[in-house]
């Protein structure tokens, strides 16, 4: 046999098994892929009926008053307690939270330490202020009549100036310690 033949022959033999196969393939009974072999599938029969259905639906939001504001602290410190519910109406005037007061107490008792101090302070400038008067008057006299030296008296008259000036000040202190009560 020459090589053109078996060429040939091989080609048919190829040919005819696709031939075959393809036979075989359309004549065989095919199956679904979900469904169970040998057997139908089960299906469920409602009677159909009017009625109403709700319809639901669900959202993401948030709320808001009709009226919001911000509250903001005027002074800082601990709470101690909320004097009003999240939601609830307040009105003016209401008390809203409460501070502790420990703080603030220390710092009143502060306060009126220096302003004790400052009264003090005064007393006692107010009392070195006269004996420096008395001083200024008892040499005017004695300077005049040069029975005291003029320095001396300088001295009195400049005491006296700085007595007014401390007694000034102490004055300020206690008017400035009230004003921040």
């Amino acid at each position: 046999m020459n090589t053109i033949s078996k060429r040939k022959l091989w080609i048919a033999g190829a040919l005819f098994l696709l031939v075959i196969g393809i036979v075989i393939g359309a004549t065989r009974p095919k199956r679904a892929s979900g469904t169970p072999p040998g057997g139908s599938p089960d299906v469920q029969v409602v009677l159909v009926e009017q009625k109403d259905v709700p319809i639901y639906g669900e959202w993401i939001g948030t709320l808001d008053g009709f009226t919001n504001a911000d509250v903001k602290a005027q002074v800082t410190g601990y709470l101690m307690r909320q004097g009003y519910q999240e939601g609830a109406f307040v009105r003016k005037g209401q008390l809203l939270f409460e501070i502790d007061p420990r703080p603030f107490q220390a710092a009143l008792d502060q306060a009126q330490g220096q302003l004790a101090q400052a009264t003090a302070a005064l007393a006692n400038a107010e009392a070195v202020q006269g004996r420096t008067e008395l001083d200024v008057n008892r040499y005017t006299p004695l300077a005049r009549e040069q029975a005291a030296s003029q320095q001396d008296l300088d001295n009195a008259v400049q005491n006296n100036l700085a007595a007014k000036a401390t007694v000034a000040t102490a004055k300020a202190q206690i008017k400035s310690g009230r004003s921040s009560r």
